[in-house]
């Protein structure tokens, strides 16, 4: 992994929330969602993840949450198929939500959201790394399907990228999403990447995206960066998160979709 894209995840509390994206509830006016209830940013501008965010996931899990976690992921999620069946397979009843996102603080990380790290070059990694493109990666991984080895969103887009862009997405396939400047449209290094559980019709309404590091609101209660199945906007709602040392607001928006 470069330089860059270390630097791009390993930063601060608002620049961490840049990189996550999803976990900034990007998916709005989300009626009629089966399990969850959208209603885009809270009136903070940003989510209340509490004075201890950093702290959250900064130290080792336990050998029995190693060892179980080594279990759920080898009996629990399929070794074969398609890569999104293969993500949906952790949003069953058979794998426990415990072990679905970031753990709270204070406390051990993840060793599940760790082993999707692994994959892009964070060994041993604490949770609080943005692993959206983690996530899919080791899916696509798991299904025989080719990576790009990284945590960025957007190598998904590179050319260097072993997956092909598409004008026409499928059901399984990915979208990827860039973070831009509201006031400029400039845009930035960082994003969101998922697979498509949801084709939109021809107007771009009903896209729907199962992905990890999202965040989801679920029996009036705000769930961060866990692996969900959501509604979202191609363009999202602009919130406000630290870029370049300065308060800036920002949104989400659609950049492209990948074959799978």
């Amino acid at each position: 992994m470069s330089l860059m894209s270390f630097n791009d995840v390993l930063i601060g509390r608002r620049r961490v929330l840049g990189v996550s994206c999803a976990t900034l509830l990007q998916s709005v006016g989300a009626s009629g969602a089966e399990d969850y209830e959208f209603d885009g940013m809270p009136d903070s501008s940003e989510p209340d993840f509490g004075p201890h965010f950093m702290e959250r996931g900064n130290s080792e899990p336990s050998h029995d949450d190693r060892l179980l976690a080594e279990i759920l992921l080898r009996d629990k999620i399929p070794s074969v198929g398609r890569p999104i069946d293969i993500a949906r397979a952790f949003l069953s009843d058979e794998f426990p939500e415990r072990f679905r996102g970031r753990w709270p603080t204070p406390g051990p990380w993840n060793p599940v959201i760790s082993t999707f790290l692994d994959g892009v070059g964070f060994p041993e990694s604490p949770d609080l790394i943005p692993w959206c493109a983690a996530f899919v990666g080791w899916c696509l991984h798991r299904g025989n399907k080719p990576t790009t080895g990284l945590a960025s969103a957007q190598s998904f887009l590179s050319p260097n990228s072993p997956l092909r862009q598409t004008d026409t997405p499928r059901e399984g396939d990915l979208a990827v999403f860039v973070l831009r400047i509201a006031d400029s449209d400039e845009e930035t290094t960082n994003g969101h990447v998922g697979f498509v559980s949801q084709v939109p019709n021809q107007a771009g309404v009903g896209l729907r995206l199962l992905a990890g590091n999202q965040s989801v609101r679920a029996n009036g209660r705000l769930f961060h960066s866990v692996i969900s199945d959501v509604p979202y906007n191609f363009v999202g709602r602009p919130f406000v998160m630290e870029y370049k040392h300065t308060n800036t607001r920002v949104y989400l928006k659609l950049k492209g979709w990948v074959s799978v």
